[in-house]
């Protein structure tokens, strides 16, 4: 195809035009190397994206990946607690059923709030 814009613009073209082709393959080279340059500058920013995209997602995995362990350690600690007061039901039932046992400093205060009742009901 560029052969035949070539012989088209050398042979058919009006003299008074000139030197059409020369021009026009100057215009391409300088268009062509434009082009690179813009390629290159592009590719460039699609790297530095990829990679500030890339780190990114690995902060965001591993904030995931702390609140997820957080919440199943509390999960662990929380059913380990219930657990263990449940054993303590089971073998010492004189102690009472709530998370503090009757006998401790905070025993009081804590079978004296509204929404707990320690005292065991059969």
């Amino acid at each position: 195809m560029s052969d035949e814009l070539r012989e088209i613009m050398v042979y058919q073209s009006p003299p008074e035009l000139g030197a059409l082709w020369t021009e026009v393959e100057e215009m391409m080279k300088k268009v062509g190397k434009e082009q690179a340059g813009a390629i290159a500058l592009e590719m460039q920013r699609d790297r530095e994206r990829a990679k500030k995209d890339a780190r990114r997602k690995k902060i965001i995995r591993y904030r995931l990946l702390c609140w997820t362990m957080t919440a199943l350690t509390i999960a662990y600690i929380a059913w380990l607690s219930w657990a263990i007061v449940q054993i303590r039901i089971e073998n010492q039932p004189e102690l009472g059923r709530c998370l503090l046992p009757k006998g401790t400093w905070p025993y009081q205060h804590y079978n004296n709030l509204k929404w707990i009742d320690c005292e065991i009901t059969h």
